[in-house]
């Protein structure tokens, strides 16, 4: 019994909506991963592990929303859990960026925890009275308050982790042209430089 609204529909995704929008929790897993090499060493496994975590939320949600298998609901779980897990592990890397703050050697992110708490908070009130049975159910539409609790927290998931794990001077946007948006690393040409 799925308690998120959605109507099951027959078929290999029983509900789209809800199914579609766990690939956000899949797309910010990888931008995590891709992210983890500017890194500084010491934290990277933990920035790949983290990134995998909030990866495999997006893929045990697919699997619950899209077939909807017992299998499915077990990916679905063990996936929360791994995320609640990988947050709870970085607890001490983020007191480190708190206590950096602290000491004058980094910028505080209130604007982006502000920004980034509105988001987490939106996405309970909606999941919560979008649920089967609450006001703001309704089972046909193509807007479903447990896709949209999806893209919520795969933001805080994404903001989160972009704190916890903060690029080295060496690899941050200022440093490297590579990391800016709309920018390419130079290639070589095989005859030279």
């Amino acid at each position: 019994m799925h308690n998120d609204c959605e109507r099951l529909a027959e078929g290999l995704v029983a509900q789209p909506v809800n199914a579609w929008s766990s690939l956000a929790f899949i797309g910010a897993g990888l931008w995590l991963a891709r992210r983890a090499s500017g890194v500084t060493p010491e934290r990277r496994t933990l920035a790949l592990l983290y990134a995998a975590a909030v990866a495999a939320n997006g893929v045990g949600s697919w699997f619950f929303h899209g077939p909807g298998t017992d299998a499915g609901r077990l990916a679905h779980d063990g996936a929360i859990l791994a995320a609640l897990l990988a947050v709870g592990a970085t607890l001490p890397a983020a007191a480190g960026e708190w206590r950096g703050v602290a000491a004058g050697r980094r910028t505080a992110p209130w604007a982006g925890s502000i920004a980034t708490l509105a988001l987490l908070g939106s996405g309970l009130v909606v999941y919560a009275r979008s649920r089967s049975g609450e006001p703001w159910c309704r089972p046909d539409a193509l807007v479903q308050g447990h896709a949209f609790w999806h893209l919520a927290t795969a933001g805080v998931l994404l903001a989160w982790g972009g704190w916890v794990f903060p690029l080295t001077a060496a690899r941050s946007p200022r440093s490297d042209p590579s990391l800016r948006r709309g920018t390419r690393r130079p290639t070589r040409s095989p005859t030279g430089p």
